[in-house]
């Protein structure tokens, strides 16, 4: 069975911090980050650009 957590919140708030301690708990599981998503395609995570591009990639990345 697939169990997909979506962390959302504002900039600063820990979604990285807690997602990074998932892990450690969850060594198969996988972290998809939109802002590392960004980054790739735009070359900075601040720009939002897109979000079809991104939700392609998030996507593909789920698959």
């Amino acid at each position: 069975m697939l169990i997909s957590h979506f962390l959302i919140g504002p900039p600063g708030c820990g979604k990285s911090t807690l997602a990074n301690q998932l892990i450690k708990l969850q060594p198969t599981a996988k972290i998809i980050s939109t802002d590392a998503i960004r980054a790739l395609i735009f070359g900075d995570e601040s720009i939002q650009g897109d979000w079809s591009l991104i939700e392609e990639n998030v996507l593909s990345q789920m698959r």
